[in-house]
């Protein structure tokens, strides 16, 4: 084993501190509050743990009051199956995680469905936000444990 690859392994990965609790700017429209992706990161909410699916099971209380909130997250999304019209899609934390990587961590992804009537097209590789009420589900699965539902996109071709 070579001196990098030592360094590496000696790196203790659980040393990194938890996210403290924090107020959430209410930024809008609806009075959503802005949420970053690295505040839904499961591995910094409960990092003295060895999984995502177990910090899924171990919230912070401060999380989890967002739970029914709306809120308004930044991030890219993943190419769809269709172009146009979209009624769902999946927004990713970064471009890396949207359709370059084959197993995304379950904090990565968010599934989200967009209200009755409204459509959105494909955003290739540009940050865009959604407002939607934020819903945390028992599903520890990448687009199943996060999802928006009544949701808008901000600055897109939406119709």
């Amino acid at each position: 084993m070579d001196q990098l690859t030592k360094q590496l392994v000696a790196i203790d990965v659980e040393a990194v501190p938890p996210l403290e609790p924090h107020e959430f700017e209410v930024v809008g429209p609806e009075d959503a509050v802005r949420v970053r992706f690295d505040d839904l990161d499961l591995k910094k909410l409960v990092p003295d743990v060895k999984s995502e699916e177990e910090a899924a099971t171990r919230l912070p209380d401060w999380i989890k009051a967002l739970n029914g909130r709306r809120i308004r997250i930044r991030g890219f999304m993943e190419p769809p199956f269709m172009a146009e019209g979209l009624t769902q899609f999946l927004i990713a934390r970064d471009v890396y995680t949207t359709g370059w990587r084959q197993n995304p961590m379950i904090s990565e992804l968010v599934d989200v469905t967009l209200r009755d009537g409204v459509t959105t097209d494909y955003i290739h590789n540009r940050a865009f936000d959604v407002v939607g009420l934020l819903r945390i589900t028992d599903e520890a699965k990448p687009g199943r444990f996060y999802q928006l539902t009544n949701a808008i996109v901000i600055n897109s071709p939406q119709r």
